[in-house]
């Protein structure tokens, strides 16, 4: 049975710490801004992170959240066998197989986390790999999805969104390396207050709601004062209320709450080829201090210089793992047992189509 049947069959308890990133891609795109009017005043309010891993603020592991992904303390006796195969598969995994890397793909990997304690790095509920291949002239948005069970260097194997609260970006980063054999050249991060600011700077957005969602969304529309959803059509939603959207998973799972997150993506960067120069330095002015990367300063320019090419290219949208593998439920928790051959040869096809891996420069 997989994620969409369960998810209907029982109600889930809402995700208490989804956050659209949105942001993410909408930053990366306006940075073009930064590179040709504004210049080094708006790259010095982005947090740019040591490209040397030693020289990055190394955070506490939340116990709470460390606790709640000890997954295999909890396993009901009647998946401990699903979970002894899956952990076999994993290890096979990660001491096989090459970590694709080609110069003419730039991947850029979208990190979507809600920081309530700065004490501690959260989970990374949102994930979203962004692949411009340059070669077909194709942008890929792909969604990791956070229930992935895999293997995390140091921390054994567990749910795919706990090794950004283990370790931070550059876990996460490992952690995709060594399970989905993808290279990632650079991340973005950003909190959820951003997406909120960017729906409200362009006046809201237009959204198109099945009943469901209609349903599950009108106390937040009423409550943000705005008229209530009656039966699925197109709605205008403040930032409060699409953030509401893109967390929304009661009503069926975590695939097709990813889909609404890319179905916002879209929405944004449509109205990124219209917006004005003044739109686009108050989203700067509010959303920046937020967002931290690893890109360095020049790369940031350097990526900026494309961003509108790159937007005239054919995006298309995936989910991975893209068929639907095992779903168990442990303890409350929806954990997702992959196919590893499978997973690695589709997401090989799907972002380097006709190309073979080459070796990363020194």
């Amino acid at each position: 049975m997989h994620d969409g049947k369960i998810a209907t069959a029982r109600k889930k308890k809402p995700s208490k710490a989804m956050i659209a990133v949105i942001a993410v891609l909408l930053v990366l795109l306006l940075l073009v801004i930064i590179g040709v009017v504004v210049g080094n005043r708006y790259l010095n309010r982005i947090d740019i992170e040591e490209a040397d891993p030693s020289e990055r603020t190394t955070l506490q592991i939340d116990p709470e959240i460390k606790e709640e992904e000890n997954i295999k303390q909890n396993i009901p006796e009647k998946h401990v066998q699903d979970f002894e195969t899956a952990d076999e598969a994993i290890d096979r995994n990660l001491n096989t197989g090459t970590v694709w890397y080609h110069e003419d793909v730039y991947n850029l990997l979208l990190i979507g986390s809600d920081t309530r304690n700065p004490q501690y790095y959260s989970r990374s509920d949102s994930m979203i790999l962004i692949s411009v291949n340059k070669q077909s002239k194709q942008v890929k948005m792909v969604s990791l999805l956070r229930a992935a069970y895999v293997g995390i260097p140091g921390h054994g194997n567990a749910r795919l969104n706990a090794a950004y609260s283990y370790g931070g970006p550059q876990l996460l980063i490992d952690t995709i390396h060594k399970n989905y054999k993808v290279h990632i050249d650079n991340y973005i991060s950003v909190d959820f207050t951003a997406f909120q600011k960017i729906v409200d700077i362009f006046g809201g957005i237009e959204i198109q709601l099945t009943e469901a969602e209609a349903q599950a969304l009108a106390e937040d529309f009423e409550a943000a004062g705005l008229p209530v959803p009656n039966g699925a059509g197109s709605y205008h939603m403040d930032g409060a209320t699409t953030l509401k959207y893109v967390r929304l998973r009661s009503i069926d799972s975590d695939r097709n709450r990813t889909q609404r997150q890319r179905n916002v993506l879209n929405i944004i960067a449509g109205k990124v080829k219209s917006m004005s120069v003044s739109q686009g330095l108050e989203l700067l002015d509010e959303i920046l201090p937020l967002v931290k990367t690893d890109m360095s300063k020049a790369t940031i320019v350097s990526q900026a210089a494309n961003a509108m090419r790159y937007l005239q290219w054919n995006i298309t949208q995936d989910t991975i793992p893209h068929t639907y593998p095992k779903l168990v439920n442990v303890d409350g928790t929806e954990v997702l047992l992959l196919d590893w051959d499978q997973t690695v040869s589709y997401i090989h096809t799907l972002l380097y189509p006709g190309l073979q891996p080459q070796k990363l420069p020194s």
